[in-house]
């Protein structure tokens, strides 16, 4: 499928979104079209997913020709309410202490201040629901990941608004010790993932610590809304794909 010309593309911005919305076939002025889907229409402005390989963009509507525009228009009614680009800020706490007389086993803390923002100072936005995932590295292999904890909340924002909340701690033990056979392994914390959700469901924006799971959405969309469904101890692989399977855990209890 054609891209669009190198003139149109100085207008797009990339955004972290999930595929929703309308489908339609659109061509720019130059005659090149494509196969999108659309999120949102604000003002002279269109954000949509290419279709090809899931990746979001915002443009301005004069980049299509007019039936494309007309096109766009007709299906607008078809969208939901129209989401500011929230500001998110994670403020996370790791606290550690040895676990009983062991010299290697550790007792992990974790814990986050969590504020969600909306820039828009005239405009309320729409009903989100923010997910959060704690993620862990496996201490023995130092190559394999899970889910230490998942949390969702609903946040509703006035114009300018800011949501400010503790998440609930979640504790884990490991083996401080080198990596190895002589590790008995236990969950490590290694970042976190945050999802801000619409009312569908459909992920808006998300935020992480781990790079290789920016990578992973990045060259596979699709993992993105694997990870809503994740819970506690589901298993990762080395580049952070869900394995299907249970983590070895260490209880603290």
């Amino acid at each position: 499928m054609a891209q669009l010309p190198p003139l149109a593309a100085v207008f797009l911005a990339t955004l972290s979104c999930a595929l929703a919305g309308p489908t339609l076939t659109v061509s720019d002025k130059a005659g090149r079209s494509m196969e999108i889907e659309l999120k949102s229409v604000s003002g002279d402005r269109v954000s949509f997913f290419r279709k090809n390989d899931g990746k979001a963009f915002e443009a301005p509507l004069a980049t299509f020709d007019s039936a494309s525009v007309a096109s766009i228009r007709a299906h607008q009614a078809e969208l939901g309410p129209a989401h500011p680009h929230y500001g998110i800020d994670v403020v996370v706490d790791k606290r550690r202490q040895k676990r009983d007389d062991s010299w290697y086993l550790v007792e992990q803390t974790v814990s986050a201040k969590v504020s969600l923002k909306n820039p828009d100072m005239n405009l309320p936005a729409p009903p989100v629901t923010v997910k959060v995932l704690y993620l862990a590295v496996n201490r023995r292999t130092g190559k394999r990941y899970s889910v230490l904890s998942s949390q969702s909340y609903p946040v509703t924002l006035g114009p300018g608004q800011t949501d400010t909340r503790d998440l609930q701690p979640s504790t884990t033990v490991y083996d401080s010790d080198n990596k190895g056979t002589g590790n008995i392994g236990g969950n490590q914390y290694e970042g976190y993932l945050l999802f801000i959700l619409d009312g569908k469901g459909a992920i808006l924006q998300h935020k992480t610590t781990c790079a290789k799971l920016d990578d992973l959405f990045r060259d596979e969309p699709k993992f993105k809304d694997a990870y809503l469904t994740l819970k506690a101890n589901d298993e990762l692989d080395e580049k952070f794909k869900p394995t299907g399977q249970t983590s070895s855990y260490i209880s603290p209890n």
